[in-house]
């Protein structure tokens, strides 16, 4: 099997088990697994030689999106005003805001 084979589409129609050459390892396709799938070269010739899988997807109208440029962004409505916070003193953090009635000085209403 050439290194640069490239992984292709097949449908799993049984259960089985794939056997690496050379490691200790094993790719097993269960009842859950059954379907399309895109598996390395070596392993899709297992599959289909062994009448486990067939060649393509089951619809080859429907057609993988993976890597196929970027889907179209949504417009998001743009972040809302902060509300106004209230002002606060320069200078001591203790002291009082001066925009409330409360905080000027009184003046007495029959001053002159």
């Amino acid at each position: 099997m050439p290194a640069d084979a490239k992984p292709r589409w097949v449908t799993v129609r049984a259960p089985f088990d794939y056997r690496w050459k050379g490691r200790d390892a094993i790719t097993s396709f269960t009842e859950g697994d059954l379907g399309e799938h895109l598996l390395k070269a070596e392993v899709a010739d297992f599959a289909v030689d062994g009448g486990y899988a067939t060649e393509g997807k089951v619809d080859g109208s429907a057609k993988s999106r993976k890597g196929r440029g970027k889907r179209a962004k949504v417009k998001k409505d743009p972040p809302a005003a902060a509300d106004a916070q209230p002002s606060t003193p320069v200078g001591d953090k203790d002291a009082a805001d001066a925009d409330r009635a409360a905080d000027r000085p009184a003046v007495d209403a029959d001053a002159g």
